[in-house]
Parts: C-alpha cells; sequence; structure tokens
C-alpha cells in the first residue's frame, strides 16, 4: 500500500470513528479538534500580501455554512497579535499590546517554551519577539491561550481546524513564575474560546460570527454546530430543493461537485458531514481531485 492510499486509509478511519460518536470535533467548549501543537514551530514563512482574493473568497465560502466569516486583518508581521486584539478587544490596533503581553509570559515561562529555541539563547528569542513586525507562531499562540485563559481554534483553509486548549495543568510553576499573581487561572465555564484563520503559508486573521462582522466590540462568542445541525442553522434558507441539508453543507465547504460522490460518503459515514468534510479535506491534502469518483479515486492513490 502506497504512502498516499495509507494516509487516506487513516483519514477516512478516524471519520468514520468520529462519525461513530467517538471523537465529537471541534466546538467553542474546546473539545475535540486537532491540536494546534501539532504545527511546526518552524512554519513556512514569505514575503507578501494577506492572500490573493481567490483564496480569500474561497476561504469565506468555506466558512460561510457555520455561520462564520474572516475579518481582515494587516499583513505586516503582526497578524497573530492584531488578529488577538481583534478577538480580544475589538481593535487589531492593539497589536502592541498583546504581543507585550505574550512575550512577557514567554519570558516567565522559560521552563515550557526554552526548550524549542535551539538556534539562538531563549532571552535572545524573547527580545528578537518583543520585535514589532516579527512573525508569531506556534509557540507565541500556545502563549497566548495561557496568558489569557482561553481555548483557541485555527481554522486552515481546505483543511481541518486546529485547537489549542488552555489546560491550566499544564504550566510549569518555578522561581520564575511562582508568585501568586502568576498561577494560571482556573477552567470554568466562562473560559473563553476565540478564532483565528490561518491561511496562504503565512497570515492569521480573525474569524467572527457574520452577524458580528462590523463589530468595533470584542469577537461575541461562535457555537460550531456539527452536522446535519450546522447545515439546518446555516444552509436552510438557500439550500437546493434537490440537496439534503448535509449534501448543501458538504458541498458548499469543500466545493466539490460530484453529488453521487458526497452521498456515497455520507453513506459510507453515517450521514456525518462534518467526517465527509474531513475526508475531503485530506484528499485535496494529497493532492487528489475530490470530484472524481471514489473508485476513481482509489484509482488515484496507487498511482
Amino acid at each position: 500500500m502506497g504512502k498516499k492510499e495509507t494516509a487516506a486509509a487513516a483519514a477516512r478511519a478516524a471519520a468514520k470513528a468520529k462519525a461513530a460518536g467517538h471523537d465529537s470535533g471541534s466546538s467553542s467548549s474546546g473539545s475535540g479538534g486537532s491540536r494546534v501543537q501539532h504545527l511546526s514551530a518552524k512554519q513556512h514563512r514569505k514575503k507578501g500580501d494577506d492572500g490573493s482574493k481567490k483564496s480569500w473568497s474561497s476561504f469565506n465560502a468555506q466558512l460561510r455554512p457555520l455561520g462564520l466569516c474572516l475579518r481582515s486583518i494587516g499583513g505586516d508581521g503582526n497578524c497573530l497579535f492584531r488578529a488577538l486584539a481583534d478577538q480580544l478587544s475589538g481593535s487589531q490596533d492593539r497589536h502592541a499590546d498583546y504581543r507585550a503581553a505574550v512575550v512577557d509570559y514567554l519570558r516567565r515561562h522559560p521552563s515550557d517554551f526554552a526548550p524549542f529555541v535551539w538556534d539562538m539563547t531563549f532571552e535572545q528569542y524573547c527580545a528578537k519577539m518583543a520585535r514589532s513586525g516579527e512573525w508569531g507562531g506556534a509557540a507565541e499562540l500556545a502563549a497566548a491561550g495561557r496568558c489569557y485563559a482561553v481555548h483557541i481554534v485555527v481554522h486552515q483553509h481546505n483543511a481541518p481546524r486546529l485547537l489549542n486548549v488552555y489546560d491550566p495543568d499544564s504550566v510549569t510553576i518555578d522561581a520564575h513564575n511562582s508568585d501568586a499573581a502568576d498561577m494560571p487561572l482556573p477552567v470554568t465555564r466562562d473560559t473563553r474560546t476565540i478564532h483565528l484563520a490561518y491561511h496562504d503559508g503565512e497570515h492569521y486573521s480573525s474569524v467572527r460570527n457574520i452577524s458580528d462582522a462590523n463589530s468595533t466590540e470584542p469577537a461575541t462568542p461562535i457555537v460550531i454546530v456539527e452536522g446535519a445541525s450546522a447545515a439546518s442553522a446555516a444552509c436552510s434558507s438557500s439550500s437546493s430543493p434537490s440537496l439534503t441539508q448535509q449534501e448543501t453543507i458538504v458541498m458548499q465547504s469543500t466545493a466539490c461537485k460530484n453529488l453521487a460522490k458526497v452521498r456515497q460518503l455520507l453513506r459510507e459515514n453515517w450521514n456525518d458531514a462534518d467526517a465527509v468534510v474531513e475526508i475531503l479535506y485530506a484528499e485535496v491534502q494529497m493532492g487528489l481531485d475530490i470530484d472524481v469518483s471514489t473508485h476513481n479515486t482509489h484509482r488515484q492513490r496507487q498511482q
């Protein structure tokens, strides 16, 4: 069995387990989903604009069935901190305050972050990250979640959501942060979940409810309703009468045009639209054509 076929089989198995109830998926309560820690510490970064209009439109089309949209964030190297500022304060212009707070958190928790810096001293790394325009990555994302005691969902274009769960038990208490003021806050029913987007291999944006798109206040809570409920909530007013709600959410989320394939995958995955979306995203990541039939997709994997 080739590498592509093995990866695809694993994706299908995971999706089927999820549909059977073994994985509840991402939600505003912070359950399920892939973890942000799986992001490479050396994310691909290139100079350029915030991404093409085509990919922006496609990403918004992916979010629309969930009742969500992207909020444009400046691409000046401060995008992660701008997106955090937009979510938590309503103004991306406060990015410097959020950068300072996250870098201060890094400095006060070297035991948790220094082992992942290998090409300079940890203090040099913190000094670099304190400069405006320095790209924030996985370490800063994790530090932000702990600093502000929030769960962070990262939406990706044509890929499953990632989830950074705030876990106070994972914070190392040592001489650098042993004061009472540095003790991590407990997780409660009021613990927030904020939503960011990572796209074009380099850029973070803020994700908001469509009804909240133009607000100057902190982002309103997002509740992602899975499967058929999501289709009903987001697509009922615009669905084609020839499509079921599950078929609509799959085709709108993935841009797959092969209705026969979508219906077959839904039959194989207990009518779970989210499981089918994840299968199709996996095929896209492997470079496969999601519009060909399931039978021909197997042939593509074997080539």
